[in-house]
């Protein structure tokens, strides 16, 4: 039988059977002792400092040979300094992985920023590097955490910059799918301008708000639009609930200008279905409502047919 109580008031926290220690990950290990503790004291490995009845703590790689009573330590984060936080910062920036686990378990507090206020989960998540994210998601970091500068998450760096491992991380550890950055952008805008197939089914089916509008009124399916991702514009599950209405014609009158967006806009009235012609014309092609003057080629006429 394993006991564990807490060094400082004696109080027990977990009683384990060798059965229940077989079945926790990397068995009968410190290292698996800590990760299934952290789960009844709210606080990750690299807080937590294992004794064994002695000042000096057992290895994350030691094994537990039962029957064992132990004592658990809890460290409190060390203060910030300038050189460690860019140190740690720097490490999830360039995947020093090693750096990243080194730095966690002095403990280094996860949710540290660099001096102009962007916290170590978003140079993670904006360079890609799935493996110091998982470190520092298991250091119970905050998903939430926002950068000074623009209000943006470390999700949102996931969609900008491109990394869907990523974003599936961050999403299955709980993060906001609709968290909405400076001028109400959400992720899933980021994710359509960039023209990110898998990004965008990642977050549609984890349940993102597709018609959520930033304060400048367009929606991810006008951002996929204006920047040309026909790829996009083609998925039909844009269209279920979007409206027929002015501003988002509007944005389809500018798509369809001649340009590189022209394809995109008529995928995207081709699979929405819609057969308001009458409305079409009044909002798009009647130049006194719009100012533009233009004529319906073959194709769009194809496209309300």
């Amino acid at each position: 039988m394993l006991r564990v109580s807490l060094a400082a008031s004696g109080a027990e926290i977990a009683v384990l059977d060798a059965e229940k220690l077989d079945e926790m990950p990397h068995c009968r290990s410190v290292v698996g002792l800590k990760r299934y503790l952290s789960h009844q004291v709210g606080c990750s490995r690299f807080r937590q400092r294992i004794l064994n009845g002695s000042p000096v703590e057992l290895g994350d790689d030691q094994e537990i040979c039962p029957p064992v009573d132990l004592q658990l330590v809890i460290l409190d984060f060390w203060p910030s300094e300038v050189l460690e936080d860019a140190k740690l910062i720097s490490a999830c920036e360039h995947n020093e992985v090693h750096t990243v686990e080194e730095m966690l378990h002095r403990p280094q507090n996860p949710d540290t920023r660099d001096r102009d206020g962007w916290p170590a989960l978003h140079f993670a998540a904006q360079a890609g590097n799935a493996s110091c994210m998982e470190l520092l998601l298991e250091s119970l970091a905050d998903l939430e955490i926002r950068a000074t500068e623009d209000g943006s998450t470390a999700l949102h760096c996931a969609a900008f910059h491109g990394h869907p491992e990523v974003v599936e991380l961050l999403l299955a550890a709980g993060a906001e799918r609709n968290s909405k950055m400076e001028q109400e952008i959400t992720v899933l805008h980021h994710a359509a301008a960039q023209g990110n197939l898998e990004i965008v089914r990642l977050l549609l089916d984890a349940g993102a708000e597709k018609n959520s509008a930033s304060t400048h009124g367009n929606t991810p399916l006008h951002r996929a639009c204006y920047y040309g991702h026909s790829d996009l514009v083609a998925v039909r599950c844009w269209f279920r609930e979007e409206q027929c209405n002015s501003r988002w014609f509007h944005t389809f009158a500018f798509c369809l200008r001649p340009g590189p967006f022209r394809s995109s806009a008529l995928v995207a009235l081709d699979w929405c279905g819609y057969r308001h012609q009458e409305f079409i014309w009044a909002h798009i092609f009647a130049p006194r409502r719009t100012g533009w003057t233009c004529r319906i080629s073959p194709l769009v006429a194809h496209c309300w047919r």
